[in-house]
């Protein structure tokens, strides 16, 4: 995997765009009660990140203040559903979600398609300009879909 280049950057860049996306996840939901991303599995085993991600661009979609830990399968249903609305097509099931530990390189390309779908909706305060420009580039490069064919992604 050393080896694999994508647009003539090495796979370690290709880790800084990972890297970057959940950057980006953190900074939109952070301040949401009970949510903590620090990974691209465990933090979306209860749907609460899938919503907070949602809700900060879509608030009219969920009720984030109605949501609670203890109800993972609702949670993720709802997202799964909000996402829909959006455009963003189900590439999970609830369960690969809440009965196991969700897969990684899924996990990624489903976020992915709420990175591409709210990305022209970040505000200036967000990011500082040159931080917004080189996440930008970062995301584009993880998510460009011949990147993931090289890579089985």
């Amino acid at each position: 995997m050393d080896d694999c280049r994508v647009h003539g950057l090495k796979h370690d860049s290709v880790l800084k765009g990972q890297e970057a996306l959940l950057e980006w996840c953190k900074q939109k939901t952070t301040g949401y009660k009970d949510v903590r991303v620090i990974n691209m599995t465990d933090s979306w085993r209860d749907g609460l990140a899938f919503c907070a991600l949602i809700h900060k661009f879509r608030p009219d979609l969920i009720n984030f203040d109605d949501l609670t830990k203890d109800d993972p399968q609702k949670n993720v249903s709802l997202a799964f559903t909000a996402a829909e609305e959006l455009g963003i097509p189900a590439l999970l099931d609830v369960g690969d979600v809440v009965d196991t530990i969700p897969d990684e390189l899924a996990m990624l390309t489903y976020v992915s398609q709420f990175y591409h779908r709210f990305k022209d909706q970040d505000t200036e305060h967000d990011n500082h300009p040159e931080t917004k420009k080189k996440l930008r580039y970062m995301l584009d490069i993880l998510c460009d879909e011949e990147s993931r064919r090289k890579l089985n992604f």
